[in-house]
């Protein structure tokens, strides 16, 4: 979203500071107002200080997002047992443990949070960048997504190589 731009009726607008702020890892700060309020977030839109966090922030973002008005009671539901996920443990809670918490199959979470887990989810609930980056790789569903398109099984009624050698 360029700067001051606002979105419609919330009062909301990303802005960049004048003093070029930095946080961790030298990122460029930004912050998103929303009414009176101001978040620190990242240039890649994450909020970079989680204790900051509130719904105002997931309701701003997920508009930000292209969501269609409000967030549902199941995305709620998501967000905050992701977020308190992270308030408890320190850590992103994985895919399937978030399907399986909040009674969803993972068709259901994709459908509800097209923009992804990370991108999606995990930055409504307020998880800096920088945890999310660390995390496991098999944290989210893109990732399943991608790594079940590369993957190519072998042709019926063979079994693959195990070190140079296969089995016929």
């Amino acid at each position: 979203m360029p700067a001051g731009r606002t979105l419609s009726g919330m009062g909301v607008s990303r802005l960049r500071p004048r003093g070029g702020a930095t946080g961790s890892r030298g990122l460029q700060m930004e912050a998103l107002v929303v009414a009176d309020r101001s978040y620190p977030i990242d240039r890649r839109g994450f909020l970079a200080d989680p204790g900051c966090w509130d719904l105002q922030f997931a309701t701003a973002v997920a508009g930000l997002l292209g969501q269609p008005g409000e967030l549902t009671l199941l995305q709620l539901k998501v967000v905050l047992f992701v977020r308190r996920h992270f308030v408890r443990t320190g850590e992103v809670a994985r895919v399937h443990a978030t399907c399986r918490a909040c009674g969803l199959s993972l068709g259901r979470l994709r459908r509800l949070f097209p923009w992804g887990y990370q991108r999606g989810v995990c930055r409504l609930a307020g998880i800096p960048y920088e945890v999310i980056d660390s995390s496991h790789h098999a944290l989210t569903y893109e990732t399943i997504a991608r790594r079940d398109e590369d993957h190519e099984d072998p042709p019926p009624g063979s079994l693959p190589r195990v070190n140079g050698h296969s089995d016929s």
